[in-house]
């Protein structure tokens, strides 16, 4: 397998520390995402249908699974998704 280096906190720089704490944050508003997200919400974001699908997705086929949730949209709607979760102040007003 080769050599593994391990990384310890204290050898990371503050520039890197920075950087892996807002993916820490990113992370977690997704997750937050997959917790409040109802059927109101997605209809919101992508429409009556669409919005139905996706929750019946979400909420069933991938039970809540987030990751498993995204792999199947297409990059499209996943950047729709994406801005809404990380740019919508107003988001959870429409759970």
């Amino acid at each position: 397998m080769g050599n593994v280096t391990e990384i310890s906190w204290e050898s990371i720089s503050e520039e890197d520390k920075k950087k892996l704490g807002d993916v820490y944050q990113n992370i977690e508003k997704i997750w937050e995402f997959s917790c409040k997200a109802n059927e109101s919400l997605m209809i919101y974001l992508f429409g009556e249908q669409l919005g139905k699908h996706y929750w019946e997705k979400l909420s069933t086929t991938h039970d809540r699974n987030i990751i498993t949730f995204l792999r199947g949209m297409d990059i499209e709607k996943k950047s729709d998704l994406f801005a809404n979760i990380f740019l919508n102040e107003t988001l959870y007003a429409h759970c």
